[in-house]
């Protein structure tokens, strides 16, 4: 899992600029809950939706914070 969350991390390269950190650790390692999710349900179905629950509410909160 742990590896998974990294090799996901590394996959953003373009969207961070090389930024390791960003990358690696609040990228990669939010990852986890998500294949955590899919290894207890044994659904893909699980870590999809998850996912796009987290992006929506990221979304919107900084699209508030835009706006406000």
């Amino acid at each position: 899992m742990l590896v998974s969350s990294l090799a996901f991390g590394m996959m953003h390269y373009n969207a961070y600029n090389w930024n390791l950190f960003q990358m690696l650790v609040t990228i990669g390692l939010t990852r986890i809950p998500f294949d955590w999710a899919w290894y207890k349900t044994d659904s893909l179905w699980t870590g999809i939706v998850g996912h796009i629950i987290f992006d929506l509410l990221a979304f919107l909160v900084g699209a508030m914070a835009a706006f406000a």
